[in-house]
């Protein structure tokens, strides 16, 4: 060793390791953890006395001669010689005008940073000494971190003026406590006990906390910073609430940090990066010990909505004062412990180092000041907030503008200062603004902290694009206008049967008749277990004209399901054919009206053919369809006729079709997309196509059935659609007569088959729906014509009219743009809620917080959104889903068919399509 001209040779710390990993990885793009710090001088100056100071310096700590080098074992380690030639360069702009001056400064201190360091060749430090006009010079020093952490400066800058003033004699300094101390204190701390402690401290942690998306490929690059300071009263005020809470300023700025990200990123569980000092009081000396000390652990902070933030902060001390003795782990082994993949990707800084504001060298006439602003320090997180106390707290905030765009930056920035703002305003004697009375607002359950600003709680609670209703206008008064207007335009085809407005009309009459006079009427419950024919679609008509509500039955479910919907609703009239009644389980206490029966032909036959015209309410229930039962047992949602007047207007609206447009009836009657189906037909003068069973199970036949039947709108789940554009594809089909397609029930991802199919006739649209049962269609997205810049993943869209989406955090607090959070359905949209279920209604059918009206509701939907910049909702996930792995929803290959079938997108949309 001595003869290899080596001192020393030592391990790396934790942060060492992860830091010389950062830098072998990313070896193309800027070194964000080289180092700068900025002094200036004033008085005159002995450039080459200061020169032998720093030779002194690094003479006197051995680590900071230190280079890295991977040995034959595959380990790294610190080799430090006894020698090195610290790199000093010196310029003189003392010539130049002050401004001028200043920017070459700027320009030669970034082009020092921009030079790489290798770290295997010390020294990893550099100093550039700047003469300007007068007595004045500017100090730069470029250093790595893996070498110093911003503790060891103030104490370098301390022993540099010492050995300036001796001349490099460092007789007058006290022994320095090796760094070598350091490391041999690391290893002989308790490993296992730190590693059950994370463990403790980070189980059931289901996700990471990241506010980019994740890519190991992406070059590192140096942040853009933004810079605020707290005037002296908020700093004060903040300090002395932190101290009669006995916690620390940096407790108080963390738990703000984690509600900042539990509003960005829609999660109570978060979890963020903070460096710790690492400076064990135990071990002799480390106070003044030069190196890097420092690492960074993970901060989980878990918010109760219901707990107050005083409570919140309290609970943070206890658990991050817990784990102090453990932050000796290091960061690579606590995130092995926690399961693959990164916890988080912001970080925290409390710079609480101790720096003096200015220094004066005695018997020199020399001040030395830090140009704390001119200073360079990063790290590669997408987000890193820097705090630094004193009598105006400092708040900087670092941010790769390639991840988050500076209003956005901002925007975290500024809800943290909001949170800073209620601690800082709040007393023992604090009172409500609104009562006079109450709590500080440090005292309020954290779910009921607002960070939006004004103008973003007005637009995200707005409804959208409100129009007024019309009154008066009932489902059977609307259809019976296109019978009298367009008699004989055909309402309904089915193979070789086809019922022109006016006879589906009368038909529909007598059947309403039949109903009335055995005492059906609004509020009723009429049970349909028919196969798909225009007696189907006849007799959904006839209920709703005798102002009752129908309950599909499919006679393909389960025996067990349809006992178990026939004896939950109670209908009070089965109607079905005697072909299908004996598939059906027994109905003992329930009415049956068989339409083909010889005794019911007869009685038709004499029935009027006018419409029964029973005064009918939009609060009606209009249809009683049930759920899938995936969460629980099936239960019956109640529709009001008034929302699906309200989604019928919009859809022609917005969609169109002039009379006579042709319109397959593809949706099982048990699925509820297929009301809008039907009734979007044959309420606006269209013509409803029905195709056979066996015809909608087969993509191939099903192709040439649209072709062949002029088939110009088509509803369908998304699978249906892939499997019938990868038919139509094989077959050279265009249906160039097919230009309006509506897509529900599941997540649309349109395939390169699907954009073909779409491209091959121009003007076609592809529209996608969703909304759960209990709301039926509550938000749309249309695509644009040209597939090649269909996104992905489509967005479920915006609100239609007289419907409200609320994307809602934990606290039913608004979420802001980009935040996920669960989806809540107000306005027009909700129904009446579950079929004699008034205890579930009551806690799915919440009261609507934002809503103008008295009594206004909201339905929690269970689903995950976020809204996109272009104010679309974006589907994320289910809130109640089981399985996750690190964060992701997780399913096998054989449930993701099953699952997306039956609509995890829509989870009230189980049935069969």
């Amino acid at each position: 060793m001595m003869s290899s001209g080596l001192e020393d040779i030592l391990p790396l710390s934790p942060m060492q390791e992860g830091l010389l990993f950062h830098s072998r990885y990313e070896q193309d793009g800027a070194d964000v953890y080289a180092v700068q710090h900025v002094f200036d001088i004033e008085g005159t100056l002995d450039a080459a006395r200061l020169r032998t100071a720093v030779r002194a310096l690094v003479q006197r700590h051995p680590n900071l001669r230190a280079g890295f080098r991977q040995v034959e074992s595959g380990g790294t380690v610190q080799l430090i010689p006894r020698q090195v030639d610290v790199p000093w360069a010196e310029y003189d702009l003392a010539s130049l005008p002050a401004a001028e001056a200043e920017a070459e400064i700027l320009r030669l201190a970034a082009k020092e940073h921009g030079i790489r360091f290798d770290l295997a060749q010390p020294p990893l430090l550099r100093f550039t000494l700047v003469r300007l006009a007068g007595a004045h010079h500017r100090l730069v020093m470029t250093t790595h971190h893996i070498l110093l952490d911003g503790w060891s400066m103030p104490i370098l800058v301390h022993e540099l003026l010492t050995l300036y003033g001796s001349h490099g004699d460092a007789a007058g300094l006290p022994r320095p406590t090796p760094y070598r101390q350091y490391l041999g204190w690391l290893a002989q701390q308790d490993r296992p006990a730190a590693e059950a402690a994370w463990r403790k401290a980070l189980v059931g942690l289901e996700q990471p906390t990241l506010v980019a998306a994740v890519d190991p490929a992406r070059p590192a690059l140096m942040p853009e910073r933004i810079t605020v300071e707290l005037d002296e009263d908020r700093t004060t005020a903040l300090t002395d609430w932190a101290r009669r809470q006995g916690v620390t300023t940096n407790t108080v700025l963390q738990a703000a940090w984690a509600l900042v990200l539990s509003r960005h990123t829609g999660h109570d569980d978060v979890v963020f990066g903070a460096v710790v000092a690492g400076r064990d009081p135990q071990l002799p000396g480390v106070e003044a010990m030069v190196g890097l000390l420092i690492t960074m652990v993970p901060v989980r902070v878990v918010l109760d909505p219901a707990q107050s933030l005083t409570e919140t902060v309290m609970r943070l001390q206890d658990e991050q004062t817990r784990l102090t003795a453990h932050h000796h782990l290091g960061l690579p082994r606590i995130q092995q412990l926690a399961g693959p993949g990164d916890l988080f990707d912001t970080a925290m800084v409390f710079e609480n180092y101790p720096w003096d504001e200015s220094t004066e060298l005695p018997d020199t006439g020399l001040r030395v000041t830090p140009d704390l602003g001119s200073g360079r320090d990063a790290t590669h997180y997408p987000l890193t907030l820097v705090a630094a106390p004193g009598r105006r707290l400092y708040l900087r905030l670092d941010y790769r503008d390639d991840l988050v765009d500076r209003a956005s930056a901002a925007g975290f920035l500024d809800r943290l200062i909001q949170v800073l703002d209620l601690v800082s305003t709040a007393t023992a004697t604090s009172t409500d603004s609104d009562t006079g009375t109450g709590p500080a607002a440090t005292e309020l359950p954290v779910g009921r902290i607002d960070l939006l600003t004004d103008e973003e709680r007005a637009t995200l609670s707005a409804a959208p694009d409100d129009v007024a209703r019309t009154t008066g206008a009932t489902l059977p008064g609307l259809f019976e206008a296109w019978a009298v207007g367009t008699p004989d335009t055909p309402a309904v085809v089915c193979g070789e049967t086809a019922l022109t407005y006016r006879e589906l009309d009368e038909r529909a009459n007598r059947l309403a008749h039949v109903l009335t006079t055995r005492g059906i009427g609004p509020e009723d419950i009429v049970a349909l277990a028919l196969p798909r024919s225009t007696d189907l679609v006849l007799a959904v008509l006839a209920v709703l004209k005798a102002g009752a509500a129908y309950l599909p039955l499919d006679p393909e479910y389960p025996p067990a399901r349809l006992t178990h919907m026939v004896t939950d609703a109670r209908p009070a009239l089965l109607l079905t054919t005697t072909a299908t009644r004996s598939s059906l389980p027994t109905t003992h206490d329930t009415p049956v009206l068989l339409l083909d029966a010889p005794d019911t032909a007869t009685d038709l036959a004499g029935r009027p053919t006018h419409s029964p015209t029973p005064a009918l309410a939009p609060d009606h229930p209009a249809y009683v369809i049930y759920t899938s039962g995936s969460t629980g047992r099936p239960k019956g949602v109640v529709m009001p006729a008034g929302v699906l007047l309200n989604l019928l207007q919009w859809h022609h609206r917005e969609i169109g079709g002039q009379p006579g447009t042709r319109t397959a009836q593809f949706t099982a009657i048990s699925f509820d997309v297929s009301a809008q189906e039907v009734l979007s037909a044959l309420l606006f003068g269209k013509t409803l196509v029905i195709p056979a069973e066996d015809v909608r199970r087969d993509a191939a036949r099903f192709a040439e059935w649209l072709e062949d039947q002029r088939v110009e709108e088509l509803f369908a789940p998304n699978l249906v659609l892939e499997a019938l554009a990868e038919a139509a594809v094989e077959q050279g089909r265009t249906l160039p007569r097919l230009l309006t397609v509506a897509q529900a029930g599941e997540a649309l991802t349109p395939s390169r088959l699907s954009r073909e199919f779409h491209r091959s006739v121009p003007g076609r649209v592809l529209h996608n729906h969703y909304g759960p049962t209990e709301t039926h269609v509550v938000t749309a997205h249309t695509l644009g014509h040209d597939p090649d810049d269909w996104p992905l993943s489509v967005p479920i869209g915006r609100p239609i009219v007289n419907t409200r989406a609320y994307v809602l955090g934990s606290g039913l607090q608004l979420a802001a743009p980009g935040v996920v959070g669960e989806l809540y359905i107000a306005g027009a949209g909700v129904a009446r809620g579950y079929l004699h279920r008034p205890a579930l209604t009551a806690e799915r059918f919440v009261a609507d917080p934002y809503g103008s009206e008295p009594g206004a509701r909201m339905y929690r939907t269970g689903d995950l959104v976020r809204r996109n910049a272009d104010g679309n909702l974006e589907f994320v996930g289910r809130a109640d889903q089981q399985v996750k792995i690190r964060g992701v929803p997780y399913r096998t290959r054989r449930d993701r068919g099953r699952v997306d079938r039956s609509s995890r997108h829509h989870p009230g949309r189980r049935g069969r399509a």
